[in-house]
């Protein structure tokens, strides 16, 4: 397991505001993908 943060800390950004799931999954190349769920606008 990866233990450094995926996202920066950004105040008053998209993140901050409005993200609230992230559903990351490792390949088998070893790469990541992830979809990121927020408000929905």
């Amino acid at each position: 397991m990866v233990q450094k943060p995926i996202f920066a800390r950004v105040p008053d950004s998209w993140i901050a505001r409005a993200a609230h799931h992230v559903d990351a999954h490792q390949l088998a190349n070893g790469k990541w993908i992830a979809a990121v769920d927020g408000l929905g606008r």
